[in-house]
């Protein structure tokens, strides 16, 4: 694995332009807004459940139903000039939605248990073309969020897998990029190793 002191903004410049993408774990929109404006895709999928679920999954997100509501509907209108699916859904049940092979690349943000982000990781891995790539954000490790399992759960999926975890940004929430393929792990890599 490679740390490279660039913001997530900066992956979205090296996927692929004009491809099928999806955001697990939507929030607000922001983070798809940026994905659309950046990479231009051709179909953008964006699955969030945008209902109450446990505070503990949910963290500084957790509200009310109403509150989500609204919140589906402001992400909706912020998104309305992409091609946007919205799949309101728990993000491990994007493959019920789209077909395998479908996606060229996906940001997973959703549950940030070990569990919840294996799940993920293991939902959207038929969904990725085999040469695809598969993003995250927050893989980290610290005392403070020592709930969370993304990392142990990125580093065991890559494993059994063989796939290749070609970068992690230096941010305070890093995000991390998982290549399927060799060829694009190593094209990437010295993409970034030559900015």
């Amino acid at each position: 694995m490679q740390v490279y002191k660039v913001k997530r903004e900066y992956f979205l410049e090296l996927m692929p332009q004009g491809g099928i993408t999806a955001e697990m774990g939507v929030g607000r929109g922001n983070f798809s807004e940026l994905i659309c404006k950046l990479t231009k895709p051709k179909k953008h999928y964006c699955v969030d459940v945008f209902a109450v679920l446990d505070k503990t999954i949910q963290g500084k997100y957790f509200t009310s139903q109403l509150e989500w509501d609204k919140r589906y509907k402001a992400v909706q209108d912020k998104l309305s000039r992409y091609n946007v699916e919205f799949l309101r859904t728990l993000t491990y049940n994007i493959c019920n939605h789209v077909k395998p092979g479908t996606l060229d690349w996906v940001y997973v943000d959703g549950d940030h248990s070990y569990e919840g982000c294996q799940k993920d990781l293991q939902a959207v891995n038929d969904c990725v073309k085999q040469d695809g790539f598969i993003l995250g954000h927050d893989y980290v490790d610290h005392d403070k969020y020592s709930s969370w399992g993304v990392v142990n759960a990125v580093n065991e999926f890559v494993e059994e897998n063989n796939y290749y975890l070609t970068a992690v940004t230096t941010e305070q929430f890093p995000s991390y990029l998982i290549s399927k393929s060799k060829e694009n792990h190593n094209r990437i890599q010295h993409r970034l190793e030559n900015r």
